[in-house]
């Protein structure tokens, strides 16, 4: 599973959201909102593999971040693939089952 994310600067601080699941941290610096957030969702995945009910499951791994996250972070992916710098807009980034930890419902 993909876990696309992405971080933009909010005044003095830095703002990584999950897009998948709605997830945000905050920090003064980019590479601990970063870790924040990995650190956040390895909890959430975590807890998601202890729910006993799967409906619940199913209804925690498909829930989304707010739509107005998607378009920064498309817009970026798009800048990307046409080698302009979207690093100054917003940083795209992507864990991948976060240390092999996501175990499908």
């Amino acid at each position: 599973m993909k876990i696309r994310c992405l971080v933009k600067r909010s005044g003095d601080l830095y703002v990584a959201m999950s897009l998948e699941f709605g997830l945000a941290a905050q920090a003064n610096t980019l590479a601990e909102a970063k870790t924040k957030l990995k650190a956040q969702i390895a909890e959430y995945i975590e807890d998601i593999n202890e729910e006993k009910d799967d409906f619940q499951k199913q209804y925690l791994l498909n829930r989304k971040g707010p739509w107005r996250w998607f378009l920064p972070y498309y817009v970026a992916c798009l800048l990307n693939k046409v080698h302009l710098n979207a690093s100054k807009i917003v940083e795209v980034i992507s864990f991948q089952d976060i240390d092999g930890t996501i175990k499908h419902a």
